[in-house]
């Protein structure tokens, strides 16, 4: 519906309405109207963004380099946005009190994913996956959100196999990367007794884990563990097995799922969507 005004006995929208700020036309944001002594809000100007396939973005820092430090914004998700390492996140809303109302839909087929976790080498552990979305404080009561893609925090890196000791040693496997993109743990030592390298997690899987080292009819060492799917934390490297009069190291942990959501007390949820992972 269209809010119109009087001007020189013609019939304008409010839309697209400018005002003289120091010389300069600048459109008004919003429109008030004095009803009784007190000011009431009558139109309001929607800022429509589309916000495409990328890496880490803070929301605040994107909307001013556009040129909008206020008023109300509709931003429509319409590519995948991976966090750029599993210590930051995907999406962030930075600082939101100068905004009145932001919108945030995240269009069907879109991944918003923390980063895998990377896979621990031989006896060594995961690191943990990344957070996909976090939410400030200062977005609570204004930030909308209607999901119809998936948000997930990233898998956590797999760990490194034990490895077996004894007149020699076989070196434990290493652990595969989170989804997505975690990257595998490397290899170590070589020839038959080295543990295999883990595989790296990509967009839509985890990696495996590498094979342990072994010493023929004696001892073999762990393999490494998988890293984790979305939302999931990654797996715990193998035991060694065979001899039992050969020693053996820990087995590597698998790291922790990153979460899918930080600050949800913040968000007004109109779709909640696909959510792997925890919201806190």
């Amino acid at each position: 519906m269209s809010i119109m005004f009087n001007l020189a006995g013609s019939a304008k929208d409010v839309a697209g309405l400018r005002v003289n700020v120091g010389g300069q036309a600048k459109e008004a944001s919003k429109v008030l109207l004095n009803v009784g002594g007190v000011a009431k809000e009558i139109y309001t100007s929607v800022r429509y963004l589309s916000l495409g396939e990328g890496g880490t973005v803070n929301l605040q820092t994107w909307l001013n380099g556009q040129g909008y430090t206020s008023g109300e914004i509709d931003i429509t998700v319409t590519g995948n946005r991976i966090a750029d390492t599993y210590s930051v996140y995907a999406i962030s809303t930075g600082d939101l009190t100068a905004f009145r109302k932001v919108r945030l839909n995240i269009a069907a087929g879109v991944h918003v994913l923390g980063r895998g976790g990377n896979g621990g080498r031989q006896a060594s552990d995961g690191t943990r996956g990344g957070d996909a979305f976090v939410v400030d404080s200062t977005a609570a009561g204004k930030l909308i959100v209607s999901n119809q893609g998936v948000i997930a925090g990233g898998g956590g890196g797999g760990g490194g196999g034990a490895t077996a000791t004894g007149s020699t040693t076989a070196y434990g496997g290493s652990g595969g990367g989170g989804r997505p993109y975690g990257v595998g743990g490397a290899a170590t030592g070589s020839g038959s007794t080295g543990g295999k390298p883990g595989g790296s997690g990509s967009l839509t899987s985890s990696g495996g884990g590498g094979a342990g080292g072994n010493v023929s009819g004696l001892a073999y060492a762990g393999a490494g563990a998988s890293g984790g799917g979305l939302g999931a934390n990654g797996g715990t490297g193998g035991a060694k097995t065979g001899h039992s009069g050969w020693g053996s190291t820990r087995r590597g942990l698998g790291g922790a799922a990153g979460k899918a959501v930080v600050g949800d007390a913040n968000i007004i949820w109109e779709n909640l969507g696909t959510i792997y992972g925890a919201r806190t």
